[in-house]
């Protein structure tokens, strides 16, 4: 799990290096480990990963949900960069990237560093999510279907496709995801088409395209002192070209592009018909984003010194539109329609970074300049130190400063009664972080990570002006602990736990945790089973009557091999909440009881 010396990541330092060179807090998530959770959604892939806070708004069958790194805060979402073929999935609108529409079956890793990552990614203070995607499998043509069928009509069809030539592939997703709701009359549906393709247009120089379209449509929420219900859809469409080339032996040149079209709506229904019709829709507001990125790097490594040099260029668009009818005119003092102005702003960042092996230690410094069009510029420095210590221990030490740049709707008007703030600074950190990754310990794995976060001029509403100001400082320390045990007759464990203290400047000291607990068992004879459990924490300030119960699931699946329409397939059952348990961050947003699928998956 952290001592493959021939495991290969790029986060870190927006190259590959050896993982046993990254001094980050970074944890990899393979494809495997992905297929095995029988999840639906990237969030529920997420809540695995110790150190990650997701809190599910409902934890219905494609809930959406929050994510946060060392937190369980609102005030952290937007703090946290997520990528899909280097296209940043964050809303311009409010920082946030939503994840619930993202098929998991296209992910061949997951890539993630906790803490600040400005020096090569700039506005990426809480972290990165990287989601790097399935190439071509292998030479000739294979394909996967899946398909389950659960509680509450809950249901997902997917179908992956794959070719591989001498010079050329292509991989090819389609999937639809659909549910009645499994409580709180919630739904979900959710249609996902996803391409890649790669060519090898002469000895060392690569070619890579991929787009798709993600389409999750879902309720929100029920509020029935308001009489409303509140549905949201996110659609999503992309497209990303890139191109490596190498230079002779020592250097490499990487340069890619991409687009992304986002238009994300809100209505705002009728729940019983105290203030109007059933299901009448009084308000609709609209967010229509696109987002250009142009990036390029150049590599030199020798046997001591990779260096990376790279540059990248952003144009972000957003445009508003809020229609409301007659009664919520009357109800909310809203105006019957209105289109704002469109909000723009350009970005360009310039990192440099070095990994530098010598013996035993592997050094790693790293600066960043960013300029923003609408906001301050920042310098993010930062220096990592790896020590192999033993055969098998490993000391990691990091210290790095990071930052969140303000978003559109803090700094313009983009709806109504907003009161905007054009001077809001970027929210700042200082961070250090020191781990130790041992296997000294018999028939164990173990993982250690202490950090702190200085986190200052942070955004905060202000009563006196009615803005979003920057305000005080507030400090989080605490420690992650991940353990693996190694395989005893099928049997293995994996856990984590995440403990945080936060402290503000003005108010009370509190503290929140997140534990996972994973028991695998398989007999390629007889069955796989995981048993899966998770319980969170959270800060009292941000939440309404929480409940914090461990949620277990439960999944047994069964191997076949190859059979004449397939050249092997699978059985699986999942139940999910075993034990019925209550683990949700607002009494708004209740999770269900126990609910069951089950499915069928083959490949061909």
């Amino acid at each position: 799990m952290f001592f493959d010396d021939e495991m290969l990541v790029q986060t870190a330092s927006r190259h590959s290096k050896p993982l046993t060179e990254v001094a980050e807090n970074l944890t990899v998530v393979n494809g495997t480990a992905i297929k095995a959770m029988n999840a639906h959604t990237l969030y529920e892939v997420l809540a695995r990963v110790p150190g990650l806070f997701v809190t599910y708004d409902g934890m219905d069958f494609g809930s959406a949900a929050s994510l946060t790194i060392h937190g369980a805060s609102s005030e952290d979402l937007h703090r946290i960069l997520v990528l899909l073929d280097g296209v940043r999935l964050n809303l311009s609108s409010n920082g946030n990237a939503i994840l619930n529409g993202i098929p998991v079956s296209i992910i061949e890793r997951l890539e993630i560093i906790k803490g600040p990552a400005s020096s090569s990614w700039g506005s990426a203070m809480g972290g990165v999510v990287n989601i790097i995607t399935k190439a071509a499998w292998k030479k000739g043509h294979e394909g996967q279907v899946y398909g389950s069928y659960g509680t509450a009509d809950s249901r997902e069809v997917r179908m992956e496709l794959s070719g591989k030539g001498t010079d050329a592939g292509y991989y090819l997703f389609a999937g639809n995801q659909h549910s009645d709701g499994l409580t709180e009359d919630r739904f979900f549906n959710n249609t996902q088409v996803y391409v890649k393709g790669n060519a090898t247009l002469k000895p060392g120089i690569r070619l890579v395209l991929s787009g798709g379209s993600f389409r999750p449509e879902w309720k929100n929420l029920n509020f029935p002192p308001a009489d409303l219900m509140i549905t949201a859809e996110n659609r999503n469409g992309f497209f990303t070209s890139g191109l490596d080339q190498s230079v002779g032996n020592l250097l490499s040149f990487h340069l890619s592009g991409g687009i992304i079209a986002r238009n994300y709506t809100k209505k705002y229904n009728v729940l019983s018909g105290l203030i109007g019709t059933p299901d009448e829709t009084l308000s609709k507001q609209t967010w229509r984003e696109k987002s250009y990125n142009l990036n390029s790097r150049l590599v030199y490594s020798d046997d001591i010194h990779t260096f990376v040099l790279g540059a990248e260029y952003a144009y972000n668009r957003l445009e508003t539109s809020v229609d409301s009818t007659a009664t919520a005119v009357v109800a909310w003092g809203t105006s019957s329609s209105s289109e704002l102005p469109p909000a723009t702003n350009k970005t360009v960042g310039v990192y440099l970074n070095d990994t530098l092996s010598w013996g035993r230690f592997t050094l790693t410094p790293g600066v960043r300049y960013d300029y923003n069009s609408i906001s301050n510029d920042f310098i993010s420095p930062s220096l990592g130190l790896v020590y192999r210590a033993t055969e098998n221990n490993r000391l990691r030490i990091t210290a790095a400063r990071g930052f969140s740049t303000p978003y559109f709707s803090l700094l313009r008007d983009i709806s109504q009664n907003q009161s905007s703030n054009p001077n809001l600074k970027p929210e700042e950190i200082w961070s250090v972080q020191a781990g130790l990754e041992t296997k000294s310990i018999p028939l164990l794995l173990c993982k250690t990570t202490l950090f702190f976060h200085n986190i200052d001029e942070i955004w905060e509403y202000s009563p006196n002006s009615g803005q979003i100001e920057n305000g005080d400082n507030t400090k989080r320390s605490g420690f992650e602990i991940e353990v693996e045990s190694v395989p005893f007759h099928g049997l293995s464990v994996t856990g984590g736990f995440t403990y945080t203290m936060d402290d503000p400047d003005n108010t009370s000291s509190e503290d929140f945790y997140n534990t996972q607990i994973t028991v695998n068992y398989t007999n390629p004879e007889l069955f796989s089973l995981q048993l899966f459990g998770t319980a969170l924490k959270w800060l009292k300030g941000t939440t309404f009557e929480a409940e914090e119960d461990f949620i277990w699931d439960l999944n047994i699946s069964r191997h076949f091999p190859s059979v004449s329409f397939a050249s092997g397939f699978d059985l699986f059952m999942t139940v999910h909440n075993l034990f019925n348990g209550d683990q949700y961050w607002s009494s708004f947003y209740p999770n269900p009881e126990r609910w069951v699928e089950a499915g069928l998956k083959f490949r061909f």
